[in-house]
């Protein structure tokens, strides 16, 4: 397989120009090497993408689920998956590396609204244990947990 690194930094509208003006059969290979190399990149994440369209579907199913199966309850903390970050940042949302856990809360039968926080690794375990039972508190453009309590501060869980 001939290979010129400098086609690598071409645009596609550069290499196709190459191509037009090559003068050798090695100029000719190392460009369609260099072309075939791109088009399987490009499947390769055409395939990444619709596999993490599918698991969102399976997300999105299992949390429709979750709220079936748990009758009255309107909020569920659970890990962040990967298909999610892949949506959440295609949708143009801030998702910083840190964020692990999810939200999400039922507004009524069948419509959910999700969102992304960052908790603490120590706090990791207790969150997913009791997340029906903490609230959220958006505080300066960000989310904050805290845990339920009654009117005189005692801890409801």
């Amino acid at each position: 397989m001939s290979k010129n690194p400098l086609y690598e930094l071409l645009t596609d509208k550069e290499l196709t120009a190459e191509y037009q003006n090559a003068d050798s059969e090695d100029q000719i290979t190392a460009i369609m090497d260099e072309i075939f190399r791109r088009s399987e990149t490009a499947g390769k994440h055409a395939l990444e993408a619709a596999n993490a369209a599918t698991d969102l579907e399976k997300v999105l199913a299992d949390d429709a689920a979750w709220f079936r199966a748990h009758g009255p309850r309107r909020k569920r903390v659970r890990l962040l998956t990967a298909a999610e970050r892949i949506d959440f940042l295609v949708a143009g949302h801030k998702v910083e590396p840190s964020m692990n856990v999810v939200i999400v809360s039922q507004i009524e039968p069948g419509m959910r609204q999700r969102y992304v926080m960052d908790v603490a690794p120590a706090m990791l375990g207790f969150v997913l244990k009791h997340g029906d039972k903490v609230v959220e508190i958006r505080k300066e453009g960000a989310y904050h947990l805290a845990p339920l309590a009654n009117i005189d501060g005692e801890i409801l869980l």
